[in-house]
């Protein structure tokens, strides 16, 4: 949400220093028209910021879970080969007289002990990284006061302007002009780039997170040795 508002902010205000800055010096009436304009703009530019933010995070939280799924099919397949193998002894030690039905059942539900495991991990691993995306953002609080700086400044100009008290410099178009430059480089490039480089750490890190716990629970699935003992204990 922070970061919603900084944006907010910051392109509100671009959108106004550029038209601050296009106006004629001396025509301070339409220099009063644009601020104004521009500042009652800023609660649209806001809900609009607020939806594009939320829509990133789905994207990110849908990636996140795309690689799950992908993951989670793997390690299926595994468990369902390593359950046939069970199935297979259980069905040779019955027709050898054994009672070993309860061996594959009894497979079963450690092979689903280990996929409701995987699944916990996977959810452990996206909320720890979503939560650590969010807190990365959090740099962005030091724009939000940056933001609140630059309005203040624009305001006193209009202010300036409309009472008419100094022309030469609160309505001076070349102190409008560098802080459009200030705005526009963030706005254009560092958020953006930041953004993506925080996205893509993020699911990096969920990648070797969802990895780590595969690996995990393939190797539990593929050393357990109960079906020989359960085999052996049959009779």
């Amino acid at each position: 949400m922070k970061t919603a508002i900084v944006l907010c902010l910051l392109i509100t205000i671009c959108g106004l220093l550029v038209t601050v800055a296009k106006a004629d010096n001396g025509n301070q009436s339409q220099q009063e028209f644009d601020v104004m304009k521009a500042y009652s703009d800023m609660g649209l530019n806001k809900a609009k910021l607020i939806v594009t933010n939320f829509a990133e995070l789905i994207k990110l939280q849908a990636s996140m879970t795309y690689i799950y799924l992908n993951i989670r099919k793997i390690f299926n397949a595994r468990v369902i080969t390593e359950l046939n193998k069970t199935r297979a002894a259980a069905d040779a030690a019955i027709a050898k007289g054994k009672d070993a039905g309860h061996c594959y059942w009894y497979a079963v539900t450690i092979f689903e002990g280990v996929q409701k495991n995987l699944e916990r991990q996977f959810l452990s691993c996206k909320n720890t990284n979503i939560e650590k995306y969010m807190n990365t953002l959090v740099v962005f609080d030091k724009f939000l006061k940056e933001s609140n700086t630059i309005m203040e400044y624009i305001l006193l100009d209009y202010i300036a302007c409309k009472n008419k008290k100094s022309d030469a410099y609160f309505c001076n178009k070349d102190r409008i002009e560098k802080c459009v430059v200030y705005v526009e480089t963030f706005v254009t490039n560092y958020y953006p780039m930041y953004c993506k480089i925080i996205s893509s750490q993020v699911l990096a890190n969920t990648m070797l997170c969802l990895r780590k716990h595969f690996e995990e629970g393939t190797k539990r699935v593929t050393e357990i040795g109960f079906i020989d003992q359960c085999l052996k204990d049959a009779e």
